[in-house]
């Protein structure tokens, strides 16, 4: 039986992690709530007899609203993450949300700010998130590829068939011993990027297992699978270690598409080896960069919130009630640099991010970070890492 502390933990991360309204039930009574937000209607309610439908412990439910909800069962927890999109929503999308909420128009400002502010996921990679939560909780590892949509596209759930068939598989002795191995080596590769050295997952991807449990109808199905689960648990990981979960999940997402594309097995065995040291380097950059300051962290609080602004230190000040020079004055001498470096070294981190996770050209990213001109960004960029957009791209490819 799972302890109820450690549930709810589970919960509390996966608000955090999605920004989603995440809803946590024991029995079918409502036992917790994280981002919640107030409305005259109770949205989940409307969708509640779907949820306590799926008899599975993974699944999903379709709303009238574009949206899903995705769904974990846990011994008598029931966690509920939702209303979600796959990507973002049209304003369209979230007034029809809003008024199946019945929100007054004052409400409705605050509450299209919350549903953007969320993580927009791929329902393939939500199911991945909730098996891999699963297994962190309970041990059992479900096949994602079990996870299907009926043609209803109202409920979704572990097939009745292919969960018989993966029960039966499971019994056997040798099945077991697999997924031990398994089991145990994810837990080794996960401990190893939490260092945030590469010589460390270096060491652990030398006990790769020679065989691996079934999590697909093929053998390519199989590995692949394995892949996308190892992926998911790392990036949920490095959460804990203080990587920004959009970050994180970009990265992710990534990684899993160039695992769909991999041609065959030494193919992904490289790229999990650089997906590894990859999320090894977000720890260790966030190691480098923590600062225990509430200063410093309502500065980062700031640039993030304004990433996609131009921020200049005189509206950054007044936002924050400080004189210029105070401001300025106080930045230099807790972190070491000028304030305007830092902030355009937030730019150019956020800038190596969107080049490796997305194929957005060089004025697109410039125009989302605000620079004044694509010739300006690639100035900078190069300023600061020694290298052009393009040829930091192609490098992180190879």
């Amino acid at each position: 039986m799972i302890q109820e502390e450690v549930i709810v933990t589970s919960a509390e991360r996966t608000s955090q992690f999605t920004g989603a309204l995440t809803t946590l039930f024991k029995g079918k009574k409502l036992h917790r709530q994280f981002n919640y937000f107030e409305s005259p209607v109770d949205y989940l309610g409307l969708y509640l007899d779907d949820v306590w439908a799926l008899t599975q412990p993974v699944g999903f439910v379709y709303t009238k609203e574009d949206a899903y909800l995705n769904v974990m069962s846990v011994d008598e927890y029931t966690l509920v993450i939702g209303p979600c999109y796959e990507s973002q929503p049209t304003e369209s999308q979230i007034d029809k949300l809003a008024s199946k909420m019945d929100l007054s128009p004052e409400r409705k400002t605050d509450f299209f700010q919350k549903i953007l502010d969320m993580n927009y996921m791929p329902i393939r990679t939500a199911v991945l998130m909730a098996c891999a939560d699963y297994h962190v909780l309970t041990g059992i590892k479900l096949n994602p590829s079990d996870i299907f949509k009926n043609e209803s596209r109202k409920l979704n759930a572990l097939s009745y068939a292919s969960e018989r068939q993966w029960k039966s598989f499971c019994e056997l002795d040798e099945s077991m011993i697999l997924q031990e191995t398994m089991y145990q080596f994810e837990r080794k590769f996960c401990n190893a990027v939490m260092t945030g050295r590469e010589d460390a997952v270096d060491r652990v991807l030398e006990d790769f297992p020679t065989e691996l449990p079934r999590r697909g109808p093929t053998a390519a199905r199989n590995t692949n699978n394995s892949f996308i689960i190892a992926t998911t648990l790392v990036s949920r990981c490095v959460i804990k270690c203080g990587v920004s979960p959009a970050e994180s999940l970009a990265l992710a997402d990534y990684y899993i598409d160039r695992c769909e594309r991999s041609k065959t097995p030494d193919d992904l065995r490289l790229i999990m080896s650089i997906m590894l040291k990859r999320f090894a380097g977000l720890v260790r950059k966030e190691s480098k960069e923590a600062v225990t300051s509430e200063f410093i962290n309502n500065i980062n609080n700031y640039i993030e919130q304004h990433m996609n602004e131009r921020i200049t230190v005189d509206e950054m000040a007044y936002d924050m009630g400080m004189s210029r020079n105070t401001l300025s004055g106080r930045f230099k001498k807790e972190a070491g640099c000028t304030l305007l470096e830092y902030i355009t070294q937030k730019k150019v981190n956020r800038a190596m991010y969107i080049l490796t996770s997305t194929d957005y050209s060089l004025s697109e990213i410039s125009a989302y970070l605000a620079f004044s001109s694509q010739s300006h960004f690639q100035r900078i960029f190069k300023q600061y890492t020694n290298m052009t957009p393009n040829e930091y791209r192609k490098n992180s490819m190879k």
